[in-house]
């Protein structure tokens, strides 16, 4: 199941520490700052850095390296590092403008709490996740007890954390970061894009725990105000149109979702936005409604499209690369080159493995990804192991209570239909229809599909009987 990571970007506040006769050169910064923002938008990487040594050349030449002005610069620069996967770089460029912000500020200074959620973005990235944490709570704390605290600021630092806590698979935390910050927003008493942007990962968590109608609830506010705010031919429109369409896509009402990946597609190509992870990712979902339909070659065709993208933007060691990697497996898997979906699941597992770490969501939808082909295989043994191994998984980040948990419980449960073990298998049953009643409602097409597998089994368990007596 695919996750779109839609990030709050911050643009920064300028603050004007030089003299009055150079307010001027602070607005010459900050102009070229928001140009290198559009730029990183519209995936122009090489622009942005270009306009970022400009920034660092005219902040150096009328403020000094030692200057709030200069430690701009430095963060600035770090963003567009990290968009280009030069994250070791990224990391320098960030701490040296934290420093520069930590001698002339002092460590209770709101914008120094700024650089340090860049920082923490940074180390995020770098999969330094602790690390990461302790420096997104620091800012809270600092952000909090500023006497005038910026909202928006605030707001996007719980963000940030709630997408920190999304990537390590604590996804109830990252709920609540998300609701706590589209509520700091939604009390300023007007609903903006910040707003959206924070209610978009509301969405996100629903959608990754299968909780499609939530997440199209969710989807569709965010779409309404993002529409009425900058109307239809911008990219954050398409944002929208691709996640609603993958909420329809994982209900299999494929025609639903494919006009809506095709246009948002249509956006991004009229806006020049073809290299970005947006587009991407939208070329990757358009070839999941194909491969739905049993439209191979082109399936095949927009999964590797979106994989020449995500390689040039992030490198074939990224996680994102990996996400947009695992559906090639499952599409060989469906039409039997199960050699070849071996080889790719194997890829992609340890991509997860050596990014997100051996007990993230992703690593465990790898493994059931692996489980599927080995039961299709006949092989039995080796699909129990890999599904109880991402049950557990699964268990410890999402939860029991969740739909990925009774889709696993459901396929193994299966496993020992097949291979006789019949307590096994109607315990597991059991379980599964438990959860359905207490948590997730039995209104479900998945829920259907759970009953019929449940009288197949009561059918054949009859049979045997009948066939003892």
């Amino acid at each position: 199941m695919p996750l779109i990571r839609t990030l709050v970007l911050l643009i920064l506040p300028i603050a004007l520490f030089a003299q009055s006769q150079d307010s001027l050169v602070h607005h010459q910064v900050d102009s070229l700052l928001n140009v290198t923002f559009q730029l990183r938008q519209d995936g122009k990487l090489d622009e942005a850095l270009t306009v970022n040594e400009q920034i660092g050349k005219l902040a150096e030449e009328i403020a000094g390296k030692e200057s709030v002005l200069y430690s701009n610069y430095c963060i600035d620069r770090c963003e567009t590092l990290r968009d280009r996967s030069e994250l070791d770089q990224a990391e320098k460029a960030c701490r040296d403008g934290v420093d520069i912000r930590k001698r002339r500020l002092g460590e209770n200074h709101p914008e120094y709490a700024i650089g340090l959620f860049h920082l923490g973005n940074c180390l995020k990235d770098m999969g330094r996740f602790d690390e990461a944490e302790e420096l997104f709570n620091e800012a809270l704390v600092i952000q909090k007890d500023t006497a005038t605290v910026d909202r928006i600021v605030y707001s996007a630092t719980i963000n940030g954390l709630g997408i920190l806590y999304l990537r390590t698979g604590r996804l109830m935390e990252a709920l609540q970061k998300f609701e706590d910050a589209a509520a700091i927003k939604k009390a300023q008493g007007h609903k903006d894009l910040d707003y959206a942007a924070n209610l978009n990962n509301v969405g996100a968590v629903h959608y990754y725990i299968d909780n499609y109608r939530e997440a199209l609830t969710v989807w569709f506010e965010v779409l309404n105000v993002r529409t009425e705010l900058v109307g239809k031919e911008h990219s954050l429109y398409a944002v929208s149109l691709n996640n609603i369409a993958l909420c329809y896509q994982a209900m299999s009402k494929m025609e639903l979702a494919e006009p809506m990946f095709l246009e948002a597609k249509d956006v991004w190509s009229k806006l020049g936005q073809t290299s970005t992870p947006w587009y991407a990712g939208c070329l990757n979902n358009l070839g999941r409604v194909y491969a739905e339909l049993e439209v191979t070659d082109q399936a095949e065709d927009y999964f590797l499209k979106s994989l020449q993208i995500w390689e040039q933007i992030r490198g074939r060691e990224h996680p994102d690369y990996a996400l947009a990697l695992r559906p090639l497996a499952d599409l060989s898997k469906n039409i039997g080159h199960y050699k070849k979906a071996d080889s790719v699941y194997t890829q992609v597992l340890d991509i997860f493995t050596n990014t997100l770490g051996p007990e993230h969501p992703e690593t465990a939808f790898t493994m059931l990804g692996q489980a599927n082909l080995a039961s299709m295989q006949g092989d039995f043994q080796k699909a129990e192991k890999l599904y109880i191994s991402s049950l557990e998984i699964v268990k410890n980040t999402i939860g029991h209570a969740s739909q990925p948990y009774a889709n696993i419980l459901a396929s193994l449960a299966k496993v020992y239909m097949v291979t006789g073990e019949t307590q096994k298998a109607d315990k597991l049953y059991e379980e599964c229809d438990g959860i359905y009643k207490e948590y997730l409602g039995t209104d479900q097409n998945t829920y259907g599909g759970l009953l019929f597998d449940r009288s197949l089994f009561s059918e054949s368990q009859s049979r045997y009987q009948k066939t003892e007596a």
